[in-house]
Parts: C-alpha cells; structure tokens; sequence
C-alpha cells in the first residue's frame, strides 16, 4: 500500500476577484486544482522556424506575435513581442545580460554571473 499524501497546506481565503478567476480558470478544459493551483493546458501555436541565408541567424516566428532571432554562435538572442516589448539574451564571460525594452517605459537590465550560483 502507497504512503498516504501528505495534506495539503492551508490556504488563505482568497478576495473575491481571486476566487472570481480561479472558478473561471477552472472552467476552462482539463482544469484541475491542486494544493491551491490551477492548471490547464494551452491551446497550441503555429510557429515557424527559418534560417536567413546570409546571416545565419535562426529565426522564429509564431501566432501569438513573437519574433525570435538567434545568432549563429549561441551568444545573443532577440525577441520581439506584438505588444512592442523587446528581450534580448546575451551571453557574457561571466554568465549573461537580460534587457527589457518598451518604449515609453524603463529600460531594465539583468546581469547574470554564474559564480554566483555556485
């Protein structure tokens, strides 16, 4: 006989429009809960995956507005979503950069040193 589950955590009582989108959440298609979590499956995207023959970029596209380019090295990647945000990855000696862009907002850059998860 399996161990018996552990219970599960109390939660704390939700505000109303908390619970108003958890029972919308759990309206959708293969919704379940668990330990206070919804899940539920996304519908698929078409996407495309191509690579520009002069510069050998990757370049992805999909229905949900991304555009996604990739260097042929591996070092930096761009994308480029339909609300007009920008995110670009970029590999550095010490581990990588992260910079989000949107105009009229701060520009917000993330640098990531590998030594400091070791």
């Amino acid at each position: 006989e399996p161990p018996a589950e552990p219970p599960a955590p109390e939660q704390p009582e939700l505000d109303p429009a908390d619970a108003e989108l958890r029972e919308q959440l759990l309206k959708l298609p293969g919704a379940v809960e668990a330990h206070g979590t919804v899940e539920y499956d996304l519908p698929p995207l078409n996407s495309h995956r191509d690579i520009d023959p002069h510069t050998q970029q990757s370049i992805f596209t999909n229905s949900a507005s991304v555009l996604r380019f990739d260097d042929r090295d591996g070092k930096r990647r761009t994308c480029l979503f339909g609300d007009g945000t920008r995110l670009e990855w970029a590999r550095t000696s010490s581990g990588y950069e992260v910079v989000v862009q949107k105009q009229r907002l701060a520009k917000v850059v993330c640098g990531v040193e590998k030594s400091a998860y070791t």
